[in-house]
């Protein structure tokens, strides 16, 4: 309340007016109020039990409870509850980062469909069917069968890594015109994109809580994000390593190739079954390495980004500790409250609400406070006590009404106890 203003509190179960003041020109005012009533009790008989109680509000007290509630404030400022580190599951989900029972993790399996209409693997094991029906047609000598196979071994690899050309991209998109191997690099950014603005999904949500709840959820998050990281390159290494020993296995074969005819022979059909299956080990291996290495290209930004985000909210940590701190260094000497009022007090702000509103005036999110420089330390403060002042003011006048009803009803108990004496 400003200086010189009253305020009037009525309570209908009370025979009492609560005149509130702030300031010693209101003085008159309360007379004259106090004198109508006076008068109003002569000519009005319903009036005559009214009584007029002055209420002297001391500012310097409210300057306590606001400074105290500051604190507070920012204590709250930090605890706030919403998304905590048992959501860390939920989110790890949500970003494709845990393996289903039995199957790829989300985030690789959507790597290795490269969103293409036909999954890169398929084609692979497509095209070397078809490979497998041509030699069953032809009848090869085991030194024109190697160079066949050489042969359409290079072209193989040629059409897994192909890059697409200047004239396919007339007709079709460079994911349709590419190699396997092409298809998830080409696809690659669009995955990242879309993980990435999962995460800030999930960030935005975390801005209802405290920073100190965000912080410790952060952590958890970036030890997490650590563990897929290091899973992906172990898998990786398996990819390769599987890749190397189908290659081996593959160049031994060739070198068994017998000096006959292969067409119809048992043997032979078997044989060639074994050089197609390590082809298609070799490529699929390459496919799964490959997914893993971009895989983890995309967890590494979301370390980065969880890096950045748990920086930048360390620093409006830092500002609500220090601010804290002022508030308890500079509230008024020789005073301190009950924990009873400082309870009550603290049940009767709105942290979520406060904190919108200093959002608003500040033009920034909560999360900036700690990296804005524009934000001046002593109008942020000036700010905060400012929102918590109308607060201090309603509780002490319930406070002061609590006061007069007291006194009225004993005023009550006083009379009945005379008249029955």
């Amino acid at each position: 309340m400003e200086p010189g203003k009253q305020r009037l509190i009525w309570q209908e179960a009370a025979s009492a007016v609560l005149v509130m003041s702030s300031g010693k020109t209101a003085e008159q005012t309360i007379e004259l109020i106090s004198r109508l009533v006076a008068e109003a009790n002569i000519h009005d008989p319903q009036l005559r039990n009214f009584q007029s109680i002055a209420v002297s509000l001391g500012t310097t007290q409210l300057e306590v409870w606001a400074y105290s509630l500051a604190a507070e404030l920012m204590r709250q400022w930090q605890t706030l509850g919403g998304t905590t580190t048992s959501d860390l599951p939920k989110m790890l989900a949500e970003l494709g980062l845990i393996d289903a029972p039995g199957e790829a993790a989300p985030l690789i399996d959507a790597m290795g469909k490269a969103g293409a209409k036909k999954i890169p693997a398929i084609e692979l094991k497509e095209r070397l069917q078809t490979l497998y029906k041509q030699q069953q047609q032809q009848q090869f000598a085991s030194s024109k069968l190697r160079v066949w196979l050489e042969h359409e071994a290079a072209q193989l690899a040629h059409w897994f890594n192909q890059m697409p050309t200047a004239d396919s991209l007339l007709f079709q998109s460079p994911e349709e015109m590419s190699g396997c191997l092409v298809k998830l690099q080409l696809y690659a950014p669009t995955l990242h994109t879309q993980t990435l603005q999962t995460l800030n999904a999930s960030f935005a949500r975390l801005q209802l809580s405290g920073s100190q709840v965000i912080l410790t959820h952060l952590q958890g998050l970036s030890q997490a994000l650590q563990s897929v990281l290091s899973d992906y390159d172990v898998q990786r290494q398996e990819h390769l390593r599987r890749e190397s020993g189908a290659w081996r296995a593959y160049r031994n074969l060739l070198t068994q190739i017998e000096t006959r005819q292969w067409g119809g022979s048992g043997k032979g059909n078997l044989a060639w079954e074994a050089v197609l299956r390590a082809l298609n080990l070799i490529y699929v291996s390459k496919l799964e390495a490959e997914a893993f290495t971009l895989a983890s290209q995309i967890v590494s930004d979301l370390m980065m980004q969880t890096h950045h985000y748990a920086a930048e909210i360390a620093q409006t940590d830092a500002l609500l500790i220090q601010l804290q701190n002022w508030f308890i260094q500079n509230c008024p000497p020789d005073s301190k409250l009950s924990p009873i009022l400082s309870s009550f007090l603290a049940e009767r702000i709105n942290a979520v609400e406060l904190r919108r509103q200093l959002e608003q005036w500040a033009g920034y999110s909560f999360i900036e406070w700690g990296t804005v420089k524009t934000i001046g330390r002593e109008a942020l403060c000036k700010q905060i006590l400012a929102l918590l002042h109308p607060i201090c003011l309603a509780v002490y006048g319930e406070c002061c009404a609590s006061l007069a009803l007291g006194v009225s009803a004993s005023n009550i108990q006083l009379a009945a106890a005379k008249h029955l004496t």
